[in-house]
């Protein structure tokens, strides 16, 4: 009864290839899943050029599937 998950990574970080096994896990166990794939960024771009137009992109996606979340997916007090 887990909610659905998001995350975004670079095809070309240091940890591709984990995000996409943890994401296949999640899919395996039946967790609804999204992923955006951003090429050729660095680990953490957004946080370290949050100036560029593919980092504004990815934290907007990021806090809209956050956002959402909250509204849907978490228990009121």
């Amino acid at each position: 009864n887990l909610p659905p998950a998001y995350t975004f990574v670079s095809d070309s970080e240091p940890f591709y290839h984990e995000t996409m096994t943890y994401i296949n896990n999640l899919k395996d166990a039946g967790i609804e899943v999204s992923i955006d794939i951003y090429p050729n960024e660095s680990h953490a771009f957004d946080m370290l050029k949050p100036w560029k137009k593919v980092s504004r992109q990815a934290i907007q996606k990021f806090e809209e599937k956050f956002e959402y979340a909250l509204q849907h997916y978490f228990k009121k007090q």
